[in-house]
């Protein structure tokens, strides 16, 4: 989507950068309660940001992931239920179906969100993390597609960090095993 570098333009730019950082520093809380407020606020304002660039299934697909955050704070033990991942899988394909235009944003943002989905349910630390780069990759397609240099940043900002811990976690092990 191409965008004239317009005020309007570059506050939503800025926006973006302050709701994506807010998101991605959730992970630095040391409550789990707060972690949860604090991703869901950020996923909320990511969905607005990506409706104000023009996609509903980007809004649609963060309000959803923020809502299953809301529910999970008040989970007893503070995490997200599989009968909460599986709604909001549900809520967001009958959402989309609802809005859907047939357009190749929509597929790269509908297949990253299941794919990030998908990824949670993992119990290997490793295949997770190869799930969420390959999530990641189609979040950094879509942001491009969008005009979201926030999204970009943040997304590419993700792939490296996950491509980092496995790298540290593997490379001593590879080092021992070729010595």
């Amino acid at each position: 989507m191409s965008h004239d570098f317009s005020f309007y333009y570059i506050l939503i730019q800025i926006f973006g950068f302050i709701v994506f950082g807010i998101y991605a520093t959730a992970s630095f809380q040391k409550e789990r309660k707060k972690f949860f407020i604090q991703e869901s606020f950020g996923a909320f304002g990511m969905g607005f940001q990506t409706l104000l660039l023009g996609s509903w299934i980007g809004f649609i697909t963060n309000s959803v992931h923020a809502l299953m955050m809301l529910i999970a704070r008040l989970h007893p033990e503070l995490r997200i239920t599989p009968k909460v991942l599986y709604s909001g899988v549900i809520v967001t394909m009958i959402a989309s179906l609802i809005i859907w235009e047939n357009t190749v944003i929509e597929y790269v943002c509908l297949s990253a969100t299941l794919l990030n989905f998908w990824a949670r349910t993992l119990k290997n630390e490793t295949f997770l993390r190869i799930a969420a780069m390959a999530g990641c990759g189609l979040w950094i397609l879509f942001h491009v597609l969008l005009g979201s240099w926030a999204g970009l940043f943040f997304a590419v900002i993700a792939v490296c960090g996950h491509f980092w811990h496995i790298l540290k976690v593997y490379a001593p092990v590879y080092a021992r095993a070729s010595s």
